[in-house]
């Protein structure tokens, strides 16, 4: 018998890996997050947040608030690829026909960026039975570099354009007293005020 069902998928607590907690779109701009610390393991995680937010039909601000159960390991946010990025300072480009995506990360200071071969984990390969280039051929992790019992905030603002257009330089402001962070683009500046 085939219980591949959705009611038996919901039904099984293995497969609760997390929740939409905010959705807004205003028809210039759109916002979700969602609460994903169940997808991990809890002796790690205490809380993982993810926003997204959509601007100018260009801009896609990604902020994931982690708070790890400890301070033995940095956390990391990973991006994977199916076209070879260019590393810079502070952010990374991938090019693809002409497109190109940049992600400039903002958050948090001094973050390592590096890329890692496709299906690596530390000196071990986990290759697929079927490995094809367009289900990725590496990723890119973002690191925290620095240990905080506090959480950490990663900033991360993808712009998506061809290659002929000059791209943004995001600029990150945080709030001394409140903790609020803002995110200036061209389109205008994204306040994120409430607890995520």
């Amino acid at each position: 018998q085939n219980k591949a069902t959705l009611q038996n998928y919901l039904a099984d607590p293995l497969n609760e890996t997390g929740d939409l907690i905010d959705y807004r779109d205003n028809g210039t701009w759109s916002y979700a997050a969602g609460e994903f610390a169940s997808a991990y393991n809890s002796s790690l995680m205490d809380k993982v947040v993810r926003e997204l937010a959509w601007i100018g039909e260009r801009y896609l601000v990604v902020v994931d608030n982690v708070v790890m159960d400890g301070t033995d390991y940095l956390p990391a946010v990973m991006w994977h690829y199916a076209a070879t990025p260019q590393l810079e300072q502070g952010r990374f480009t991938v090019s693809d026909g002409g497109g190109k995506a940049v992600v400039t990360v903002l958050s948090p200071p001094g973050a390592s960026i590096d890329t890692v071969a496709a299906y690596k984990l530390r000196s071990l390969s986990y290759p697929p039975p079927d490995p094809q280039p367009e289900h990725g051929t590496g990723r890119v992790e973002v690191s925290a570099t620095v240990s905080s019992s506090q959480g950490y905030t990663f900033v991360e603002v993808i712009e998506i354009t061809d290659g002929s257009v000059v791209t943004a330089v995001p600029v990150l402001e945080t709030d001394p007293q409140s903790g609020a962070i803002s995110i200036v683009l061209p389109e205008g500046t994204l306040y994120l005020a409430g607890e995520p």
